[in-house]
């Protein structure tokens, strides 16, 4: 339990942080892209300014980056029939042909902003076509991609180290609730065992006064809640070694048909007296690795809390079968009502969804949560479910 409280507080905690890393490299990378845009779209409106005032000239040698091949800024027009009418000349002709396709490129694209081959381009719609300029951006580029990876990187490395910080904080954050939870389950084991006794004297007693008084209302009550006690007491007991680090089950291969078409078979003759239609259907000859003993109590606790609480005349079905590679183990049953908000509750520790009718049924309230709990400890899945809230479904996937 404790461990799965670390590992909750872990990943909530390096969630927040991955998402609070993540928001912060994005809104940095975003506000950088921005910053650099405006800045390259600035350098476009001056060099358009300086083309209107000079006219058409050509770009001189010294402007042509080395890296790219490209002039630093260079103009393209078009006509309205969508012909090149003019561009910027260069001296080399191979660096005027890619001048030109990327210009076709950006042309034919529409878009009126944006990058295309390591430039930032601006396309402006003229009385007699439309021009577009072209600006050297793949330094600017470089820079921002640099930066944005040496954020990826500082938040990876910050990432790590909160990690290695939520990781010596978990043991120490959740100890007062691990002291608790031990104290607890001590308890609950230390006065189920000192309680044993006691209830065994008392109820070896009232077997001696119910020889004498067999007719005595006040002995026999006395017989029963002895008996409610110490099943109470048994509960208790088998959920905290459940719970227990040191307990373990002995795993081996057994017939798992076998074992649950006994125990349904023990509990015909009580559906029949109780006026409950009870069916169950098994699928023969499958084997599980696992605990017998757990599995015929799992089986066990379901028939009974079936029975117990299924409406007048209900009807309760279990079934085994396999189901690709895992054996599933469901049972049903009518009820009179249960919600699907109260689902969740039913495997919590000691509750109860209807206090009356599980006082007289003999509940506790302790049925689900042990089934549960065997069922994580063989490494299954139990759903709880309820088609129209007149019926109950567990299934129990191993």
């Amino acid at each position: 339990m404790t461990r799965k409280i670390r590992r909750r507080f872990m990943l909530t905690s390096m969630t927040a942080i991955s998402i609070i890393l993540v928001v912060l490299v994005a809104s940095i990378g975003i506000s950088d892209y921005h910053k650099m845009v405006s800045r390259l779209d600035q350098q476009i409106a001056s060099g358009e300014a300086q083309y209107l005032v000079n006219g058409r000239v050509e770009v001189p040698q010294e402007a042509i980056l080395a890296v790219q091949g490209l002039p630093v800024f260079w103009v393209a027009e078009y006509d309205r029939s969508g012909t090149l009418s003019y561009i910027s000349v260069v001296s080399d002709e191979s660096i005027q042909n890619k001048m030109e396709q990327i210009t076709e490129a950006v042309y034919a694209g529409g878009q009126e902003d944006g990058f295309y081959g390591g430039c930032r381009f601006q396309k402006k719609v003229l009385a007699n076509g439309s021009r577009i300029i072209f600006l050297e951006a793949s330094r600017s580029l470089t820079q921002l991609h640099d930066s944005i990876r040496n954020l990826i990187r500082l938040a990876l490395i910050a990432g790590g180290v909160s990690w290695l910080i939520m990781f010596r904080m978990a043991r120490w954050m959740v100890r007062p609730y691990e002291q608790a939870y031990e104290s607890q389950k001590r308890f609950v084991s230390n006065i189920s065992h000192d309680l044993k006794t006691p209830l065994t004297v008392i109820r070896a007693d009232a077997d001696v006064l119910t020889g004498i008084y067999p007719e005595d209302r006040w002995v026999n009550d006395i017989h029963m809640q002895a008996g409610k006690m110490s099943d109470l007491i048994e509960e208790m007991l088998l959920l905290s070694r459940l719970q227990e680090k040191e307990h373990q089950m002995s795993w081996v291969d057994f017939p798992i048909s076998d074992i649950v078409e006994e125990e349904a078979q023990l509990f015909v003759q009580m559906a029949e007296i109780k006026k409950k239609k009870f069916s169950y259907e098994v699928q023969p000859m499958l084997t599980y690795h696992g605990n017998a003993k757990a599995i015929r109590h799992i089986t066990g606790i379901l028939l009974d809390n079936a029975i117990r609480y299924s409406d007048e005349n209900g009807i309760i079905r279990l079934k085994l079968f396999m189901k690709g590679s895992r054996i599933i183990l469901t049972v049903f049953n009518t009820v009179t009502h249960i919600s699907r908000s109260e689902l969740p509750k039913l495997t919590e520790r000691f509750y109860r969804s209807d206090t009356s009718r599980s006082a007289e049924s003999n509940s506790h309230g302790i049925g689900l949560p042990s089934v549960e709990e065997i069922v994580r400890a063989h490494h299954g899945e139990m759903i709880l479910s309820t088609e129209d809230e007149q019926s109950f479904l567990v299934t129990i996937k191993l």
